[in-house]
């Protein structure tokens, strides 16, 4: 399932102008993905790939699946993960249009098989949440053997939507790491 979504989008990523990946969770894995077919293609790939609150493809995720749960029980895990405002819960029509989409969201990133292959060869940046249950620091660093170009791992306060809550000092990692990448491009 995530095979045909990767197959889908990187023909429509396909371009001449410098560019890098960004992927946040399942973003993370899809833009790892995609990285992977440029390079099976022979198609310029992206400058770098930062990846963020996603254990490494090859490692397993930590916690039991949970898109075959009862509404209910996905709703207050997507809760606990502060990735969805607890105000929804008094929005049951907002619940219908929102759930299915996570569901198959979840889906996705919980069916994903990893296969091996070599390590890309853009630099990576991962990042991740001190406190991020789904992805913890412990894994975050095992993302460098999927790169024999410059690896880096930056850790933020917060669980697993750490950005938000550090957008500041998050916004000015990205922007040094991305100078980084250019300045090797000129």
């Amino acid at each position: 399932m995530l095979r045909d979504i990767v197959d889908n989008l990187a023909p429509a990523l396909q371009d001449d102008v410098p560019f890098v990946f960004f992927g946040h969770s399942l973003g993370a894995l899809i833009a790892f993905e995609v990285t992977r077919l440029f390079r099976a293609n022979r198609l310029c790939g992206p400058a770098a790939l930062i990846v963020s609150g996603r254990t490494p493809p090859h490692v397993p995720l930590v916690r039991p699946a949970l898109h075959g749960l009862a509404d209910n029980d996905l709703l207050r895990e997507v809760i606990r993960l502060d990735g969805t405002p607890r105000e929804l819960q008094s929005h049951p029509e907002m619940l219908k249009l929102i759930l299915p989409v996570l569901r198959a969201d979840l889906r996705l990133d919980e069916t994903y098989a990893y296969s091996q292959g070599p390590p890309l060869d853009c630099p990576v940046l991962a990042c991740g949440g001190q406190d991020d249950s789904e992805a913890p620091l412990s894994t975050m660093r095992e993302w460098e053997i999927h790169t024999c170009a410059k690896f880096v791992l930056k850790t933020f306060a917060g669980g697993h939507f750490f950005m938000h809550s550090n957008s500041a000092l998050f916004n000015t990692e990205l922007a040094s790491f991305l100078r980084s990448v250019t300045q090797v491009m000129v």
